[in-house]
């Protein structure tokens, strides 16, 4: 029977053990509860020190799979119960209160092992492989790996047409890691109301751009971003020589742009050892020649120097940061002959005076020569050989263009050689320099980093204005009543043995739209088609004007030579809103930008009259 069964009472001593066993009861229950406190407390101290990038994801940017696990296929009947997201941080950050977010990611592809395995470590998180489509803006075709793909935005974002890219030839399909999880995973403590001080903010990966700027001010990164002042780590190719102790062969880096560029006292190259084009041929000699023709190829010994080989030299070639494309190139093929005393001062044939060696890209589209140029500008102001007569050499073999004019004239006079072109197989250049590529540019677009696009209109892009009119003659504006206006129609031209002759980005009402640009008084209207003009003449008919309108395209990097407080106008197709290369090349350079986004890509029809009351508006700056 039971202790308080009926009929019978319970004993002292049970109640006694009752109430003790009740206590003992109370006590773990403390015990427990103060465990699972300080548990808690732990887990959310570690929280706050997760090692989480802070990026917040945009899940429409990204392709949903028909199926997820045993889910039945998505629809609008039956939406998504998962998300599918590429970007393993940008998922980690979307199930991540914001606010204290610990340290930062340098890199945006890199994912660190710690952010893996913390979300493959969710309930219902698992790692799969989905296939991507990327609109790739990648000239030609090219695929060479050496210089990866350009402009690669998914394939449904703002840089497409609706869900396809334009044009379709831009498509590359790749597979990327992904990882699937439920809607809501894990319930994640709320960080605490006190943030981290941002000094304490630790940071991993190797140095980037914006790691590097982002420790000053932005004056100062734009300063070196922009001038010859960010050109500050050197190398020694050459040891230094016993009677003057200096070195016949250095490269100098800038990290702000990631450029590189080294100047060699005494190089021989020899042709024999380059495999390229001959380059300079008419274009409709060489059609469908393919690029990869054109990029040399270089064997052991095509560039020697007669000297030991630093130590640095070593460090250089091992360091794969500054080690980059035609750099690492040539570089491989460069070796030391210190007894060779073929190509030493006073040797016969040295070609004397300063070389300058470029490998081009794009080479037939102005904004890549622009690059190239303001590299030259950069370069030269560092190493005190602007507005001297300079040899250019080619190591490309690309064919004629219409910009080689503006070659010659950069040269002061001293023109361009291409390399298989050498007058003899060996030849000695007593001072050259090896360009950084236009790609590292700082007004080059995957230069323009959140730093560089902070830069107001800068004194280093007004001189490198200033150098190239006092090189091409471009006379100040002649005073006048009228107000300066013109507008570039594209027609179809062949730019390069590589095109198909036919114009991107036309406008397909032009008579309509110079008729009403006509119709407005006070202005003095200039048609510019440039596919019928040499570069001169583009030059003389546009850097002066008070307003250039022009669909987005190459031609508008004229804006770099353009009069501050002068205008420019682009129209801009929603194929290319997210591009914004001449908006930064307007503000760098003082001139005012203005926007008109259209629908459409290659064929626009343009509104006459939102242009014609965005000109007038414009004509107020410039009313005499």
């Amino acid at each position: 029977s039971y202790p308080c069964s009926p009929g019978r009472m319970a004993s002292p001593t049970s109640s006694k053990r009752t109430r003790i066993g009740t206590r003992g009861a109370e006590i773990l229950g403390i015990i427990l509860s103060a465990y699972i406190l300080t548990m808690g407390m732990i887990l959310a101290s570690l929280h706050d020190r997760l090692p989480l990038p802070q990026i917040t994801p945009n899940p429409t940017d990204f392709p949903m799979p028909k199926k997820i696990g045993q889910n039945p296929p998505i629809s609008q009947d039956n939406p998504p119960v998962s998300h599918i997201l590429p970007s393993i941080p940008a998922l980690a950050q979307k199930y991540r209160p914001a606010g204290n977010l610990g340290r930062t990611q340098s890199t945006a592809p890199g994912v660190g092992k710690g952010d893996r395995k913390i979300l493959l470590g969710m309930r219902g998180c698992h790692q799969i492989k989905v296939q991507s489509e990327k609109c790739c803006d990648f000239k030609d075709g090219r695929t060479d790996e050496e210089f990866g793909y350009q402009d690669c935005v998914p394939a449904k974002s703002k840089f497409a047409s609706g869900n396809a890219c334009e044009p379709a030839s831009w498509v590359r399909k790749e597979k990327q890691s992904a990882v699937t999880c439920p809607e809501n995973p894990i319930n994640w403590n709320q960080p605490k109301n006190k943030p981290k001080p941002a000094s304490r903010t630790p940071s991993r990966g190797a140095p980037s751009v914006n790691n590097f700027l982002s420790k000053m001010n932005a004056v100062d990164a734009c300063r070196l971003a922009m001038g010859p002042e960010g050109f500050k780590r050197k190398w020694n190719i050459c040891t230094k020589n016993a009677k003057d102790k200096q070195s016949n062969g250095y490269c100098m880096h800038n990290e702000a742009t990631q450029g590189t560029y080294c100047r060699f006292k005494y190089l021989s190259i020899d042709k024999r050892k380059i495999n390229v084009a001959e380059g300079g041929e008419e274009i409709k000699q060489v059609m469908g020649r393919a690029e990869s023709r054109e990029f040399p190829a270089y064997s052991t010994g095509a560039f020697q120097l007669s000297c030991k080989e630093d130590r640095d030299a070593a460090s250089y070639k091992l360091s794969t940061q500054y080690y980059l494309h035609h750099h690492k190139l040539v570089m491989q093929a460069l070796t030391y002959q210190p007894e060779d005393q073929t190509c030493m001062p006073g040797s016969v044939g040295v070609v004397e005076g300063v070389s300058i060696m470029f490998t081009r890209y794009e080479y037939a589209n102005l904004f890549h020569q622009m690059t190239d140029w303001y590299n030259l500008y950069v370069v030269g102001s560092k190493e005190n050989v602007l507005m001297q007569p300079v040899t250019f050499i080619f190591l490309d073999g690309h064919s004629k263009s219409v910009l080689d004019s503006a070659w010659d004239s950069f040269s002061s006079g001293a023109g361009f050689l291409r390399v298989k072109q050498l007058p003899s197989d060996q030849t000695c250049f007593g001072d050259a320099i090896l360009m950084p590529m236009g790609y590292r540019s700082p007004v080059d677009i995957h230069s323009m980093n959140a730093f560089t696009k902070r830069c107001e209109a800068d004194e280093r892009v007004g001189g490198f204005r200033t150098m190239a009119r006092n090189i091409l003659h471009i006379p100040d504006p002649i005073p006048g009543n009228l107000v300066r206006v013109g507008i570039i129609f594209r027609k179809d031209y062949i730019a390069h043995p590589r095109s198909k002759g036919k114009a991107s980005r036309k406008i397909v009402n032009e008579k309509e739209v110079s008729d009403a640009l006509r119709g407005i008084q006070g202005i003095s209207l200039e048609v510019l088609l440039l596919e019928t003009m040499s570069f001169a003449d583009q030059v003389k008919k546009i850097v002066n004007l008070n307003i250039l309108i022009g669909v987005h395209g190459a031609a508008l990097s004229y804006s770099l030579w353009m009069n501050q407080n002068s205008d420019l106008i682009e129209i801009s197709p929603s194929g290319y809103a997210g591009r914004q290369h001449f908006e930064y090349h307007a503000k760098w350079a003082g001139v005012r930008y203005t926007k008109i986004g259209l629908p459409g890509g290659e064929l626009i029809k343009v509104n006459c009259d939102q242009l014609v009351r965005k000109v007038k508006r414009l004509m107020k700056n410039h009313n005499r």
